[in-house]
């Protein structure tokens, strides 16, 4: 039977955590077929094999896509987009956990929209790992860029015909490459809808060091996506956001986005190095030094990060006040 939604995950390394994933996919109750593709980016555990064995039993519907060909997330989802059968693409992370009921929400949300996104629930950084605090969040904006929201990608769904027209996922980008997608599916005429029932447990980084690690590459991405988008930032300044059903706790989200190089929020973050070491001083517990690291991980990793100034910039529309209108 051909499926009506593909479920794409990109997985590198991901044995410990797929599973859980799979484990929720494989509770969904839905009246429609669907199909799940793990996209393996070269990985080098159990992975695949992890895969394998929920394909041989509660998911048969599950298939394995070969995405080693080229690193990173938005490659890996290109390649399950191309493997797809659905004309809907609904795409979740090995490292989270989805509601039982997130692809039925899914599914109806792009019964009516073209491009939408769920609501994703994170643990605050410096929350005890016993008894974690949840915040919630789910499209948001970049202060450099407030017109066009964004979401991530670990809980987004589009038609098919959407993401192939604007080519999908830049896999030149390491980071932020779902609101650089976010932006070219808008600038391109679609708007961005919320589906407040379409619920995913978000994981952080286990360690202090995987935390400012992913924290910096946040800021290089946002760097560098500033540079592709100078022009369009340019074009929509002074223009109100678009209104959106849900802008949630944007200052919580998930770091990402866009920062020209000589923008007001590279200072912005050097300010923000300053006041996050005055404050390391009155940490009180452990738990508390992950906000701090990633806070100064993405003001370093936006300050100092490199920009590939050979990288095409994209062009603005000629219309931007009637974008999303």
């Amino acid at each position: 039977m051909v499926p009506v939604v593909s479920v794409v995950i990109a997985a590198f390394d991901a044995e410990r955590t797929l599973g859980e994933q799979l484990a929720a996919l494989s509770r969904q109750v839905v009246l429609f077929p669907f199909e799940v593709l793990v996209c393996d980016n070269g990985s080098s555990d159990r992975t695949i094999a992890v895969a394998e064995q929920w394909r041989l039993g509660s998911l048969p519907q599950l298939r394995v896509v070969d995405a080693s060909a080229r690193r990173g997330p938005g490659a890996a989802r290109n390649a399950g987009a191309a493997a797809a059968l659905a004309p809907l693409l609904v795409f979740c992370d090995a490292d989270d956990v989805v509601a039982d009921d997130w692809l039925a929400e899914m599914h109806s949300a792009l019964q009516t929209a073209d491009f939408v996104s769920g609501t994703s629930k994170r643990p605050e950084l410096n929350s005890a790992p016993e008894s974690p605090v949840y915040f919630d969040f789910s499209t948001y904006r970049r202060p450099f860029f407030p017109q066009l929201p964004v979401a991530g990608a670990g809980n987004m769904g589009v038609r098919a015909e959407v993401f192939r027209s604007v080519g999908g996922f830049d896999e030149s980008l390491q980071t932020g490459e779902d609101l650089d997608l976010c932006w070219r599916v808008q600038l391109s005429g679609h708007r961005l809808e919320w589906q407040p029932t379409a619920i995913v447990r978000v994981s952080n980084r286990e360690t202090l060091r995987a935390s400012w690690h992913q924290a910096y590459a946040y800021g290089v991405g946002e760097k560098r996506l500033g540079y592709k988008y100078a022009r369009v930032i340019a074009a929509f300044d002074g223009l109100a956001p678009l209104p959106v059903a849900a802008d949630r706790r944007e200052a919580s989200a998930p770091a990402k986005g866009a920062v020209p190089a000589t923008s007001p929020l590279v200072s912005r973050g050097v300010r923000m190095v300053r006041r996050v070491v005055r404050k390391a001083v009155s940490v009180r517990r452990p738990t508390d030094l992950s906000n701090i690291a990633f806070n100064v991980g993405i003001a370093l990793g936006s300050r100092f990060g490199s920009v590939d100034r050979s990288m095409p910039q994209v062009e603005p529309p000629a219309s931007p006040h009637e974008v999303g209108r």
